[in-house]
């Protein structure tokens, strides 16, 4: 059970998601008709039923979750870097009644339905429309349009002649969300997981 009112986990979710909303990084890329606003929008989406299933344990949030994770992925592979650790945080509290063949099995067909958006690729394809990015009717093209080949599959940046580019982009989104933070903020969320952590593991013990 909770230590602390409700009025004040919910004080800290409206301070959370302001300071997340007026992030210039993040307003930035919210306000333009791109892939990005989709993102975000599928990202806190995915945060919310992540801490939604760990208060409450429900397997239909769990499902939820794994269709706007395979949903994620066919807008931007990069919610990998996010679902990944979600999945495995929510593996792990859900323990014997997520971890089965049963509910696993849901949960991966609930991610392929998220997934099946880019069934619709051939169909745009067939339909020649006035802006495509290949041709999808083909399993080659269909292919390099799932794994974004023009993009550089599963990376941050396209450009083949700097490998290390991955790494570096990685350190300058890190660097870029701490400084869209005003005096310090990230600071204090590490603070809060750290005292939520020692709560929790105070409260099993």
């Amino acid at each position: 059970p909770p230590t602390t009112p409700s009025s004040t986990h919910r004080a800290f979710a409206v301070l959370a998601a302001g300071l997340f909303a007026i992030n210039p990084c993040v307003w930035t890329y919210s306000t333009h008709a791109e892939v990005f606003a989709l993102n975000n929008l599928l990202v806190c989406s995915l945060l919310y039923l992540t801490v939604r299933y760990m208060r409450t344990l429900d397997t239909a949030v769990a499902r939820a979750g794994a269709l706007v994770m395979g949903l994620g992925l066919t807008n931007q592979h990069t919610m990998l870097i996010f679902e990944i650790p979600l999945a495995l945080g929510v593996l792990v509290v859900g323990g014997e009644q997520l971890v089965n063949v049963r509910q696993l099995t849901i949960l991966f067909l609930f991610f392929c339905l998220g997934f099946s958006v880019y069934l619709y690729l051939p169909v745009a394809t067939y339909s020649q429309p006035y802006v495509s990015w290949g041709d999808g009717c083909s399993w080659e093209g269909f292919s390099r349009q799932i794994l974004r080949v023009e993009y550089g599959s599963f990376r941050l940046s396209a450009d083949d002649k700097e490998p290390g580019r991955l790494y570096e982009g990685m350190l300058f989104w890190a660097l870029e969300q701490w400084n869209g933070f005003p005096l310090g903020l990230p600071m204090l969320g590490i603070l809060g997981a750290l005292i939520e952590l020692s709560l929790s593991l105070s409260l099993s013990l």
